[in-house]
């Protein structure tokens, strides 16, 4: 299993960079710091759209049972 640490050491990073530039939106962040395409469709997504879709997820995840998912993917890690 991974470093569950690496997650929080990765977000931080992130949040620094973003507290810098707080007027880029969250899609213009990930391309400007080259984790994402560039790629105008994202661009232009507001945060509050990209905080909905994360709660779906989240509430999609929750519903699903996570033990399938996991050892579908196992092989990947």
């Amino acid at each position: 299993m991974r470093d569950e640490k690496r997650i929080k050491v990765i977000l931080n990073k992130i949040e620094q960079i973003w507290n810098d530039h707080p007027d880029l939106r969250f899609h213009q962040l990930l391309i400007n710091i080259g984790l994402m395409k560039d790629d105008n469709e994202f661009w232009h997504i507001e945060d509050n759209i990209v905080i909905m879709h994360l709660n779906d997820k989240k509430k999609w995840w929750n519903k699903t049972n996570k033990t399938k998912i996991r050892k579908k993917y196992k092989d990947k890690d």
